[in-house]
């Protein structure tokens, strides 16, 4: 690259959790620019080649999936102002930097490529990128930047679960809604609270100098305090970041539907233990013989319907995505 990379670090963990709020928060600071989501070491990670190099064919098949993120909506703010990109502009980014590149040259030096752009169009010397997935290859993504630091953001279990089932209301075709019924189902975001939970809580334990916990809970009630915190952490000069309260869709959304009986019975069920070790205690909930009948019934048809949504949504193989999420659960942690 023709100039040195900004330090670069990361907000990673459940989403849902305050992730979006808290980078807009930060893209406040004067010394600070945010993006994201790019999921360029998640779920659209390219692999390099056996010598862990991108060649120009790799280079462009990253330029392809990255030009097409709708990064901007996690970073802009809707509270009003002058927004820091247009539309398309992240795109052309992207083609311009990639374009730019000479391979052969490893993952982190594209992405670093892309942050020296994106601090240099916002006239400021650090970056943050933000995307919730990266918990789970917080590894992958420490290899690459060795000075990093990772802000985990983490939610009440059955908080998300509220927030989870909630997503719907977003989905403009009545039609895609009712295909989207079997994401809702309590125990995918069950499953989903236990997987992100059990990789924020390696990450805390293999990078404990790099990493700082935020919880939504504590973010909601004491934004200032919570900022605060996390401008100290990342060596920041403080700066005044209020009127970032209520930018997240989780906080402004106003009060979620009551738990179902079967929402709470497949939390405690599945990720009990996961919530002790995390802080959280399970609650007692009754729930009702016929719709746990049902929610028994419909769970299968749920994990079926997740399973056949999930190669649309990945760039690399599908079987290896299985494997990582079975890694998740069983595995030591991930590479």
């Amino acid at each position: 690259m023709s100039e040195e990379a900004p330090p670069l670090d990361f907000i990673v963990g459940l989403p849902r959790s305050g992730s979006t709020w808290l980078g807009r928060a930060l893209g406040k600071h004067p010394d600070v620019a945010v993006f994201g989501e790019t999921c360029f070491y998640g779920r659209l990670y390219v692999p390099p080649r056996p010598d862990g190099t991108y060649g120009a064919e790799e280079l462009e098949r990253v330029r392809r999936i990255q030009r097409e993120r709708d990064w901007k909506t996690t970073t802009n703010d809707p509270g009003g102002g002058d927004p820091p990109w247009g539309p398309g502009e992240f795109a052309a980014l992207v083609d311009n930097v990639i374009g730019g590149l000479e391979p052969p040259l490893p993952p982190q030096d594209v992405l670093a490529a892309i942050a020296t752009v994106v601090a240099a169009r916002e006239s400021k010397p650090r970056v943050i990128e933000k995307t919730p997935q990266h918990v789970h290859w917080l590894p992958r993504v420490a290899a690459g930047f060795p000075d990093a630091r990772f802000i985990l953001t983490l939610r009440d279990p059955y908080d998300y679960m509220a927030s989870y089932q909630r997503l719907g209301r977003r989905i403009d075709s009545r039609l895609t809604r009712i295909l989207d019924i079997s994401w809702r189902h309590p125990l995918i975001a069950a499953l989903f609270w236990r997987s992100y939970s059990t990789s924020i809580e390696r990450a805390l334990a293999r990078y404990p100098g790099r990493t700082l916990l935020v919880r939504t809970e504590d973010a909601a009630d004491r934004p200032g305090e919570v900022l605060a915190g996390v401008q100290s952490f990342l060596g920041l000069q403080p700066a005044d970041l209020s009127g970032a309260e209520g930018l997240n869709s989780s906080f402004r959304e106003g009060e979620p539907r009551a738990l179902r009986g079967t929402d709470v019975l497949w939390m405690n069920l599945v990720a009990g233990r996961v919530m002790r070790r995390s802080g959280y205690e399970p609650r007692k909930q009754k729930a009702g013989i016929l719709t746990t009948a049902v929610s028994i019934v419909t769970a299968p048809l749920s994990l079926a319907a997740t399973a056949v949504r999930i190669p649309r949504m990945v760039s690399g193989s599908f079987v290896g995505y299985l494997r990582r999420w079975h890694e998740r659960w069983t595995g030591p942690g991930l590479g």
